[in-house]
């Protein structure tokens, strides 16, 4: 695997990694189940937005956006359909904690559960191991939509690789075992009750 953090690169068959990004709206372990508000009957999905910071190499994606432009519409740009769906955004068009005015953003789904590992390759199956916050590179594989509302080029999540911890965004689930300590069981029914009097 070819990887970069700060250009992305090319997994061991060839698809696409992104840099390394913070993790925003974070629904890989489970998928988020108010995707479709305005047509529940839809199934939920898969989400995850990506944080790139001020000195990522976007240039692969954006190509590789490009390209399945070309590849739909010709090399052309002036015969492509007008006022086309973009999948970068700049972080400072939304005011949600830990958006960088500046900086680009992705959004990436899935109907279909992604994997999700650890920086040494351990799956990751609870949501509070994965969170908004954390670090992580995915691959992605950009694909052409056609919606009544819009159209143009969004990203598919194909996997997730969890690079690091962060300052959780929007708060986080606590996990218990980080929480207690180990305790003997010793205290009688005697002392609990004297606790209270």
């Amino acid at each position: 695997m070819e990887f970069n953090e700060k250009s992305g690169g090319r997994s061991r068959s060839g698809l696409l990694i992104t840099p390394k990004f913070r993790a925003s709206f974070a629904f890989v372990i489970n998928p988020n189940m108010k995707a479709h508000k305005k047509d529940p009957t839809k199934p939920p999905k898969y989400e995850l937005t990506a944080l790139f910071p001020a000195d990522a190499d976007l240039t692969a994606l954006k190509k590789a956006a490009a390209q399945v432009l070309i590849d739909k519409f010709g090399a052309d740009q002036t015969t492509w359909p007008k006022k086309l769906h973009n999948p970068f955004k700049d972080q400072g068009d939304y005011e949600y904690d830990g958006y960088v005015p500046g900086q680009m953003m992705i959004r990436m789904s899935t109907k279909n559960k992604p994997g999700v590992i650890t920086a040494d390759g351990k799956t990751i199956t609870e949501e509070q191991y994965f969170y908004s916050g954390c670090y992580a590179c995915a691959i992605v594989t950009p694909f052409w939509f056609d919606m009544e509302t819009k159209k143009g080029v969004s990203f598919g999540l194909e996997m997730v690789q969890k690079l690091g911890e962060g300052d959780p965004l929007g708060g986080r689930a606590r996990v218990a075992s980080e929480e207690f300590e180990a305790v003997a069981d010793d205290m009688s029914k005697e002392s609990a009750g004297s606790i209270f009097g």
